[in-house]
């Protein structure tokens, strides 16, 4: 039994995994010629990559929270993952801006280094904290199927999947 779940999970995951693939939107720079793929902006989160002319590669991560309240001059980020390790960037500026009368949106993008990278295919966030404020989507981060979901963004954006 066991190997038969494990064998339907072989065949099924890819095809999961490529359904999410068509999800990314593709831009190519006119004036640089990179090329960005970008994964839709999913529980707080948005992974993208940009592939330079020169053939370099930089993957980000886009996070934001919404807050009701401001603190400006802030640093520090964390991201917690499911085997309860953390990835920190303590000198990561945060930016606040005016969103709503009730809100205040803090955002930031993190540079991945290629072992954060590998940490984030084999681990799921669970979590994450700009300064002070975690992921107002955190309910959601825990559930399997979008930590599924968000890892399999993180396959198709570091791939550079293009759709035929």
């Amino acid at each position: 039994m066991k190997y038969l779940v494990s064998l339907l999970m072989l065949t099924f995951l890819p095809l999961f995994a490529q359904s999410n693939c068509n999800d990314l939107r593709i831009t190519t720079d006119n004036r640089t010629g990179d090329i960005r793929f970008e994964c839709p902006l999913v529980f707080d989160m948005q992974f993208s990559k940009t592939l330079m002319k020169n053939g370099d590669s930089l993957i980000q991560l886009y996070l934001q929270s919404m807050v009701p309240y401001t603190n400006t001059n802030e640093k520090g980020c964390t991201l917690f993952l499911s085997d309860g390790s953390t990835i920190e960037y303590p000198e990561q500026v945060i930016t606040v801006t005016y969103k709503s009368s009730l809100l205040y949106k803090y955002n930031t993008t993190l540079n991945l280094s290629p072992d954060n990278i590998n940490r984030l295919l084999s681990n799921s966030i669970t979590d994450f904290k700009m300064h002070i404020h975690n992921s107002t989507e955190k309910p959601l981060l825990t559930k399997k199927k979008n930590a599924t979901l968000l890892m399999n963004y993180v396959r198709c954006v570091v791939k550079g999947v293009v759709r035929k």
